[in-house]
């Protein structure tokens, strides 16, 4: 039997580039294969890849995060936003480790890039239409 210790909320504002690896898919039980249900809301469980980066580390992470109820709109390869990541330590006679849980995973919302960023797209646009403002 599973020894869960306690739900311990994880600060995502230390990770970035968050992003779905492995497409939302439905929690079976391990001895009859039925949907795993959430015991508060009786949604069923899904699980999601994320990738997560720390900054000044050079690994990338992928974490199997479980959520009640499946989320809409999540692609692989495509940001991702996590509400209320937590992280439970867990011991049982065959092992032991952490699972994740989050309130929900939503598709991130596109963010301005950085001006750096948008003017050196822009200069190469205008390099391959032949339209670059500084001609001679």
């Amino acid at each position: 039997m599973a020894d869960l210790i306690r739900n311990i909320p994880v600060d995502i504002a230390r990770f970035y580039n968050l992003t779905c690896v492995s497409a939302p898919e439905a929690r079976a039980d391990f001895e009859t294969g039925a949907a795993r249900m959430d015991r508060a809301t009786g949604k069923p469980l899904y699980i999601v890849g994320v990738m997560a980066r720390i900054p000044e580390d050079r690994k990338a992470y992928v974490l199997d995060i479980t959520v009640a109820g499946e989320p809409e709109g999540l692609a692989e390869g495509q940001p991702v936003t996590l509400h209320n990541l937590t992280v439970s330590p867990w011991n049982t006679d065959t092992g032991n480790g952490v699972a994740y849980r989050a309130d929900a995973i939503t598709p991130a919302r596109p963010s301005t890039p950085p001006a750096s960023v948008e003017a050196s797209t822009s200069a190469a646009r205008a390099a391959r239409t032949g339209s670059g403002g500084g001609g001679s």
